[in-house]
């Protein structure tokens, strides 16, 4: 008797646990209230738009804002000081796959970054480089970040490629 209350209890405990996280999944993203500064697609289970999930400044600063400071192969000088959000919290955020990612830039340039990339390096995607928020101009508004200081020397070429600025759109490929 007491083996079949403990089982009962784990199924009553599993099905309420199903009806507290359903609604969530259910709801998907809320919708953004600024302009849409990234797109994200692809093979994802939670969306706010047309099988895409389309974030706003606030929306990324919510799920993870990250501090880190680093070198960038592609600004000359002492370390700076990037803020953003981790790529692993915008990819849980929309339930994605553990995939290569396709990157691309508002004038169509693209980078596919593997999933592996996001596990070992857990890049960022900065919005603000130094107290001052990114533009178009200046690589933004989302550039992804690197810790290339943590990068071996002779593979930091391979890193740097992956740099890419001016983000607009993350597919999650199949």
């Amino acid at each position: 008797m007491k083996s079949m209350l403990a089982g009962l209890s784990a199924c009553t405990l599993f099905a309420v646990s199903l009806m507290v996280s359903a609604p969530s999944m259910a709801q998907g993203l809320p919708d953004p209230v600024g302009p849409v500064i990234l797109t994200v697609d692809g093979a994802i289970a939670v969306t706010n738009a047309d099988d895409e999930a389309r974030f706003d400044k606030a929306m990324l600063q919510a799920l993870d804002e990250t501090v880190l400071k680093t070198k960038s192969p592609w600004i000359d000088g002492e370390a700076s000081t990037f803020i953003g959000t981790k790529i692993s919290a915008i990819l849980t955020a929309v339930g994605a796959r553990k995939a290569t990612l396709s990157l691309t830039a508002l004038d169509g340039y693209a980078v596919d970054i593997p999933y592996s990339d996001i596990e070992d390096m857990d890049p960022i995607l900065s919005w603000e480089r130094n107290g001052t928020p990114l533009t178009v101009r200046d690589r933004g508004p989302l550039w992804v970040t690197y810790p290339i200081d943590k990068i071996p020397a002779d593979e930091a070429a391979k890193y740097s490629a992956r740099w890419i600025w001016q983000v607009a759109r993350i597919s999650v490929q199949e």
